[in-house]
């Protein structure tokens, strides 16, 4: 549901659902009982359920240049975005240290990031996708990437391990990638250049069906069984090697060239 001021203007429904969990924090919040639990209130106002949030996050897989010639009122962020644009450098403060050269550093701001982004967002009853998808987002947002094949699919079989939504998930993280850059220095400005390197290149990754884990590839177990493997780690182990010479730029997402590639089926 959308939340609207005073004066009837809409009202980020992450900016809201902050100021509740703000509220919270000083004294017991308004829907803890006595025995310290809360009520079940189920899908209730300024709440989304998981159906809504799937539904949302379909939408934005439809490709951008797509979106914008049919439906651009859908043109705006996630709702994982934006709540990954609030939260992505929330653990600055406490892994902020000063190394004997006086320069400040944040090591490992993006891993406790993330758990402090989880810890807050289930302490405001958010769809448990919503949580997975930012937290992600807040992991990775300030791991290196490059505009090359390699760097790029490694980041979407990152991402696929944890979500079944990966090439949504890519797309989130460069826009959180460029926003982050933007808010620095002048300097980082080339790298904002880079970034749209890279979502050139993703983008026709995708396009060309390029593999970025072993779901994606085209050669799938039971090829390799029929190529004369016997079934056991090994079918595995020859998955993973397809994969490496895929995403190495070695051979195409092609089953017969996996194969050849993998020295079978010749």
């Amino acid at each position: 549901m959308v939340r609207t001021d005073r004066k009837g203007e809409h009202i980020p429904v992450a900016v809201t659902e902050l100021n509740d969990e703000r509220s919270g924090t000083s004294g017991a919040p308004r829907d803890v009982l006595s025995d310290g639990s809360r009520p079940n209130r189920g899908v209730g106002a300024g709440q989304t359920s998981e159906g809504e949030y799937a539904r949302a996050s379909a939408a934005c897989q439809t490709p951008l240049t797509e979106q914008v010639r049919t439906q651009p009122h859908l043109l705006k962020p996630s709702r994982s975005l934006l709540w990954a644009a609030l939260l992505h450098d929330i653990a600055k403060p406490e892994t902020f240290t000063i190394d004997e050269e006086g320069r400040g550093h944040f090591f490992s701001h993006p891993e406790r990031g993330a758990v402090l982004a989880r810890q807050i967002m289930n302490r405001l009853s958010l769809p448990s996708r919503l949580i997975s998808d930012v937290a992600l987002l807040v992991h990775y947002h300030d791991m290196p990437l490059k505009p090359c094949r390699s760097s790029i699919l490694d980041m979407l079989g990152r991402l696929t391990k944890k979500s079944s939504d990966a090439p949504r998930l890519m797309g989130e993280l460069l826009d959180l990638k460029v926003a982050d850059a933007r808010g620095k220095t002048a300097e980082c400005a080339d790298y904002v250049d880079e970034i749209s390197k890279m979502r050139r290149l993703y983008e026709r990754l995708l396009e060309q069906g390029s593999a970025y884990s072993v779901k994606t590839l085209a050669l799938t177990g039971s090829d390799l069984i029929s190529a004369g493997i016997a079934p056991g780690p090994q079918v595995g182990e020859l998955l993973n090697r397809a994969l490496e010479l895929h995403i190495d730029g070695e051979v195409p997402n092609d089953a017969i060239a996996l194969l050849k590639a993998l020295q079978l089926g010749l």
